[in-house]
């Protein structure tokens, strides 16, 4: 991540440190019961503002306007029968901006459909109005890519709110100071909390951000963001991070930052300003839309281009992906590329990859560019440069993704075959069947020697290629109930036969 500038105000932090507590609400300013509490500015805090700047006072009552808060609750993707399964309630700090009855949120707990089927995901969502009703309000959209959500209200039910008006021409820089406007928790009713800040740094990788110089309360998260003259400059959003940096392996700038985990991912709380999530103001991308096979897929694992690498083979460039491997009938293998080549740019934007938390950036180009086109890939090999044209398919379902089917008779659950684990597994992505992933204790599949792992390709002379022709013919062998049923299956690349014995009894 590149940073522009970063401040050296060390005597104003300096002098500032009475003020700024890590996790505390930073001279706070809160509208409760409808009062305005106010406090004096010190002078060593903000500088005198002229005659015709707005106050703090005024500059709540604008933000108060456009934040709300947001209830909501979790629920696993996939619920077990005949239940919701567990469910989890959170709260969100929202801006209302855009069209009439937009709600822009923290995109964290929507869930990617390659999540697997535990997953949680959102759903109930209601705004919480200044007198405690609640309003329901509906998720349509979701910008991966910035992490954002997008929530619509019917506008005849918030009036008591008015939407942020951006100015994309509205930008700051090193030193400016900023206000920015969240809530204080639930048993202080959502009063509306002040964060007075200064820009700290001003990031364009991977996209315009700006640091702020102070720690946020996680219902600040969401926020919106003010110039002291009052005029809005964006919202607080999360950088998320990869699972590398997780793990201790910030090596930039965000490692120095604070952080905030509100939701199932880690991130860094940065402004968006205006200018960033313009166009999914206007156009949030829909949910209903996001299908895994509109995503492009290319096929190949990564490595970074770390600068140590880049010198070795005497590369010149800001950064790029390593091929470390080819899947075996991708759109990657199909276009030539194998491992050893080096991906400097992706259909004509450059790859500034150096760390394994950059390579997301390689990630959301190839999945926005969509299933079924052809871009080309700007490619280092053996010391030249050359464009190679790949031609992207859909994504493919993985172990995390696939469907399964539990058949409680014989106590036994399957997943479909996934190019994953085949891959793992070493074995011909022409291996057709059912994989089974579980086995009841003493039941029918187990007692008679079915094991995980075992592949089934044949139940009752059926072929069951796929997991809905596996069901079809368990069900069809529950309908017969015979005392036996032969299972063809693949064992460590040996096929064989096992005799299944049923005990329909009370059953």
């Amino acid at each position: 991540m590149m940073v522009r500038e970063i401040s050296t105000m060390t005597a104003s932090v300096a002098s500032r440190k009475c003020l700024f507590r890590p996790g505390r609400v930073l001279f706070p300013l809160a509208v409760s019961l409808g009062v305005l509490v106010a406090a004096s500015l010190p002078a060593p805090l903000l500088a005198s503002p002229p005659p015709a700047t707005p106050g703090y006072g005024s500059l709540v009552e604008e933000g108060q306007a456009s934040v709300v808060a947001v209830r909501f609750q979790l629920r696993p993707k996939e619920r077990p029968k005949g239940g919701e399964g567990q469910k989890v309630r959170r709260l969100v700090c929202g801006v209302l901006a855009g069209p009439p009855g937009q709600i822009i949120i923290s995109g964290d707990f929507f869930p990617d459909m390659d999540d697997g089927p535990d997953a949680m995901e959102p759903f109930d969502f209601r705004l919480v109005m200044p007198g405690g009703d609640e309003v329901p309000a509906e998720a349509i959209g979701v910008d991966r890519e910035l992490n954002l959500a997008f929530l619509h209200a019917s506008p005849s039910l918030i009036r008591s709110f008015r939407a942020a008006s951006f100015d994309p021409s509205v930008q700051a820089a090193v030193g400016d100071e900023v206000i920015v406007v969240g809530l204080l928790p639930e048993r202080y009713n959502f009063s509306k909390a002040v964060y007075p800040a200064r820009i700290s740094a001003v990031l364009d990788q991977p996209r315009r951000m700006y640091s702020l110089d102070i720690p946020l309360e996680d219902l600040a998260i969401g926020g919106l963001v003010l110039l002291r003259d009052g005029r809005p400059l964006g919202i607080i959003g999360e950088d998320l991070l990869s699972e590398d940096r997780i793990q201790g392996n910030a090596a930039n700038i965000l490692s120095l930052l604070g952080s905030s985990n509100q939701g199932p991912h880690i991130g860094y709380p940065f402004v968006f300003p205006f200018s960033v999530f313009s166009r999914s103001l206007t156009n949030p991308p829909r949910l209903k839309d996001e299908r895994r096979e509109t995503r492009g897929w290319l096929g190949i694992t990564m490595q970074p281009l770390s600068r140590d690498l880049a010198e070795y083979w005497s590369i010149s460039s800001r950064g790029g992906v390593i091929v470390a491997g080819v899947v075996d009938g991708s759109p990657a293998s199909a276009a030539g590329l194998s491992p050893g080549d080096v991906i400097l740019g992706v259909d004509g934007q450059e790859l500034p990859v150096r760390e394994t938390s950059d390579l997301a950036q390689m990630q959301r180009l190839i999945r926005s560019a969509g299933a079924g086109r052809a871009i080309p890939l700007s490619v280092w090999r053996e010391g030249a440069v050359r464009t190679v044209e790949v031609r992207l398919s859909s994504s493919p379902v993985t172990a995390t993704t696939a469907q399964e089917y539990e058949d409680e008779q014989f106590g036994l659950k399957a997943r479909e075959l996934t190019f994953d684990y085949l891959q793992s597994a070493n074995l011909d992505r022409s291996t057709r069947g059912v994989l089974i992933i579980g086995l009841e204790r003493a039941g029918w599949a187990q007692v008679s020697g079915l094991q995980t792992r075992d592949i089934i390709q044949k139940v009752a002379g059926e072929p069951t290629p796929d997991l809905e022709s596996f069901r079809q013919a368990m069900e069809k062998i529950e309908k017969s109930r015979p005392r036996e049923v032969m299972f063809f299956i693949l064992r460590e690349y040996q096929t064989r036969f096992v005799r299944v014995k049923a005990d329909w009894r009370g059953r």
